[in-house]
């Protein structure tokens, strides 16, 4: 059964995301994936499950769907605003702001806001804010940013730079781990049993990553 909206993706703990549009060339640059199903884990937890939703990018724009007909839109995410620091009074930089990162904005099909994410410049991490006033952000960082190469090779766990934690504060809530053509991964919240994090921003941010330009790396938007 598709979700009725967006809200009912706070009922689940683990997604696994699938590519569905390939990789298509896009003018001079290089191939980048455009659209991803979303599904519920199968019976053992490897097998696809129910089918919650397609999302597609667009340019700036991303569009959460009930399925890949684009009849029922469940969630958008907006390009907001580039947020910009004060002048750094170096030789280098004399003059020129001091671009952050972009803002992405999160809403209902109504307008009604569900939260932000704002991507760090030159780098794939994301920071969550949700729409209740003061509240601590949510990270999503790569795990190749938080442990040293050393660290890696004695957890005799696989190195990937694909591989991405949630975080809030100093609590660890959900890892994202890709497969190894990087077009499918698994989000996995399930240490968030008291769904602090609104899964809705969470893949969000996980398709904001997974749905870039091949070639943007860490940079960009």
């Amino acid at each position: 059964m598709m979700p009725r909206s967006a809200a009912s993706l706070n009922d689940h703990d683990v997604f696994l995301l699938r590519a569905a549009g390939g990789l298509r060339l896009s003018g001079t640059r290089e191939n980048r994936l455009n659209s991803c199903d979303v599904f519920l884990p199968g019976h053992g937890g490897e097998a696809l499950g129910e089918h919650v939703c397609f999302v597609e990018r667009a340019s700036l724009e991303f569009d959460f769907y009930a399925d890949s007909t684009r009849t029922t839109e469940l969630l958008r995410v907006r390009f907001g605003s580039l947020r910009t620091g004060g002048l750094r009074r170096t030789l280098a930089n004399v003059g020129r702001s001091v671009v952050s990162g972009p803002t992405y904005d999160v809403t209902e099909p109504d307008g009604t806001r569900i939260g932000a994410i704002k991507k760090q410049f030159a780098k794939r991490r994301f920071e969550i804010s949700d729409a209740i006033p003061g509240t601590e952000p949510i990270i999503v960082i790569q795990e190749a940013e938080e442990v040293s190469f050393k660290q890696w090779a004695l957890s005799a766990r696989p190195f990937s730079r694909d591989r991405f934690a949630v975080w809030r504060g100093g609590r660890r809530l959900g890892t994202l781990v890709p497969d190894r053509a990087r077009t499918d991964s698994s989000l996995d919240m399930t240490l968030d049993g008291e769904r602090i994090a609104d899964r809705r921003l969470v893949l969000a941010a996980v398709c904001l990553d997974m749905l870039r330009f091949r070639n943007e790396g860490g940079g960009g938007g």
